[in-house]
């Protein structure tokens, strides 16, 4: 056996799977990093004319970019909305399959399959959950990944209230410009 498939092997298994932080080489984000809902701390510009310089990913997928846009502009300074995630999870493991706190996830299941289809050499389901988007958090490497820190109460857990308080900024408009002409045109992707 190669290292490569003892690595393999050791990924897909449910103990991986469970502790993200031990699935991934680095941890997900969690409820220090910057909230997804205002991209603009993590990406400074990106709303006002410089996505060119985050809308890279190394799997130059266009579904993937225009998926992650559309719910990155839905969920911009609204940290209540209603955001679906994604994550492509091995399909041989045993147990339910779904989404862990702590977990990797996407915010386009075409970067899900992706992800999938490259990391887990195509053998995955997607699993996807409704979730609250003050509930996910960016390092602001990539407009695609996120780490999700679970289910919280925004009317009754402090630290929710808190974290709004801190970063919402009413005046941080996303400009008026047509993301679908740029994203069909390839402009500067």
């Amino acid at each position: 056996m190669t290292a490569f498939d003892i690595a393999w092997e050791l990924m897909k298994s449910p103990y991986f799977e469970n502790d993200s932080g031990l699935y991934q080489e680095d941890q997900a984000p969690t409820k220090g990093a910057v909230p997804a809902w205002n991209m603009e701390i993590a990406m400074p510009g990106i709303w006002g004319g410089r996505l060119n310089d985050y809308i890279s990913d190394y799997y130059n997928n266009p579904d993937a970019q225009q998926e992650t846009l559309e719910a990155l502009k839905r969920i911009h300074m609204n940290p209540y909305e209603q955001i679906t995630i994604y994550r492509a999870i091995p399909d041989d493991l045993e147990g339910e399959q779904r989404i862990n706190e702590g977990d990797w996830v996407t915010l386009s299941e075409a970067y899900a399959h992706e992800h999938g289809n490259d990391y887990l050499g195509g053998n995955y389901e997607i699993v996807e959950e409704e979730v609250n988007a003050h509930d996910l958090f960016t390092h602001g490497d990539s407009i695609h990944e996120f780490g999700w820190v679970g289910d919280r109460n925004r009317f009754n857990d402090e630290e929710v209230q808190a974290l709004i308080r801190e970063h919402y900024d009413p005046d941080k408009e996303i400009e008026d410009w047509d993301w679908d002409w740029r994203l069909r045109h390839n402009d500067g992707f």
